[in-house]
């Protein structure tokens, strides 16, 4: 699995999305899987790449202006306001796409090797991880765990803005000389919010850790299994397995918004569920996602019970959370109503000076982790096909 890491970093560097390192390194992914998969196919597609990121300019832009426009007019201001931090919330946090329509399209694509069982399928499952890397974020690697308060305070600054205007100008004359201080301390605090609007440096990161580790775990089961079936004693008599890595995760889950929109129907028809790796950096970091706040989506009980038995099976700790900030490929499969749950390896207590920094290389990668969730996961696949 380090290999397959270190060949895909080597040939090819940063992948940002959209970018010819991205495509590249997919159909070299695509040669990968033809070796022991039964079909492999392309989905291409369409998105707007550049809207994700490019619109925080947007949200910063009219916050700033809105400093000027309160003197003329407070009651506007506060109404702009909060428009601006409802669509930060919609288009930016919560994966909406609301102003999509902005940006230009761009070309990216998913690969999907597909596995077929020894009697007729039953149900499928997917496995799956992204193949692209994100521009660094800079702020976070300078300043650490200071710089992840930072964009926390920008983004709370968003909504206290006209929350603020609005208290100014529905109560003038009680606030009276505190209206000096209330809109002071906006505008000191303000120049928290380069750390947004200035977010990404030049440098894509390598993207070992996210998310190459999460593709290796979906291929090495792959392969795993390919090779007990060809050895004539299959893990799975009745499941098919399609291993799915997606393309221009980092910019908003695209790749997976992409196959979750086409093909939804037909994989609710093939009893089809979802086992989505992001960022296995850690064993002791392991983590099942029981939902996503600013996805809005619940993982199914069932379904992250039975992963966590898996992981209790093995004897490899892992832990059961709520991600609070953020989004993996598994949201939008359950949008669909398709069964799916992400698992991490990565601390979310605080912030992981690893993630999305320079510092994501192969050599700060712990390949216990890894090893330790293909094991998981082919119990997993075991037990699943019984059922």
């Amino acid at each position: 699995m380090l290999k397959f890491i270190d060949e895909i970093v080597q040939k090819f560097g940063g992948r940002l999305a959209g970018s010819p390192e991205e495509r590249n390194a997919q159909l070299y992914f695509k040669q990968l899987l033809e070796d022991f998969c039964d079909t492999v196919e392309v989905q291409h597609f369409e998105a707007q790449l550049t809207a994700k990121f490019g619109s925080l300019k947007l949200f910063f832009l009219f916050f700033y202006l809105n400093y000027l426009l309160f003197w003329f007019n407070p009651l506007l201001a506060a109404l702009l306001g909060f428009l601006n931090f409802i669509l930060f919330w919609g288009h930016f946090l919560t994966f909406r796409n609301w102003l999509d329509f902005l940006f230009p399209k761009k070309k990216s694509l998913n690969i999907v090797g597909t596995l077929e069982p020894q009697s007729p399928a039953k149900k499928t499952v997917i496995l799956s991880g992204h193949m692209d890397s994100v521009r660094e974020f800079k702020w976070w690697y300078r300043l650490k765990q200071f710089g992840a308060k930072l964009t926390l305070l920008s983004g709370i600054l968003l909504f206290l803005q006209p929350l603020i205007f609005l208290l100014l100008f529905l109560l003038p004359s009680y606030l009276g000389a505190y209206t000096n201080y209330l809109y002071g301390g906006l505008v000191l605090l303000s120049p928290a919010t380069i750390v947004f609007v200035d977010m990404r440096g030049k440098l894509v990161v390598d993207g070992a850790i996210d998310n190459l580790s999460g593709l290796a775990v979906a291929l090495q089961t792959g392969r795993n299994l390919s090779k007990d079936q060809q050895q004539g004693h299959s893990l799975l008599q009745n499941t098919r397995i399609k291993i799915v890595s997606f393309g221009s995760e980092e910019c908003g889950l695209r790749g997976s918004f992409a196959f979750a929109n086409a093909f939804s129907e037909g994989l609710k028809a093939e009893n089809t569920i979802v086992l989505n790796f992001d960022t296995i950096r850690e064993r002791s970091q392991l983590t099942i996602l029981e939902g996503e706040v600013t996805t809005r989506v619940s993982y199914p009980q069932d379904l992250v019970s039975q992963m966590k038995k898996a992981f209790a099976d093995c004897s490899v700790p892992c832990k059961i959370i709520n991600l609070m900030v953020g989004g993996t490929d598994a949201a939008p499969f359950r949008r669909h109503a398709i069964p799916s749950v992400s698992i991490i390896g990565m601390s979310t207590d605080k912030l992981d000076p690893h993630y999305h920094t320079r510092l994501d290389t192969l050599e700060n990668l712990n390949p216990d982790g890894i090893n330790a969730l293909v094991t998981v996961v082919q119990h997993f696949l075991k037990e699943w096909d019984r059922q």
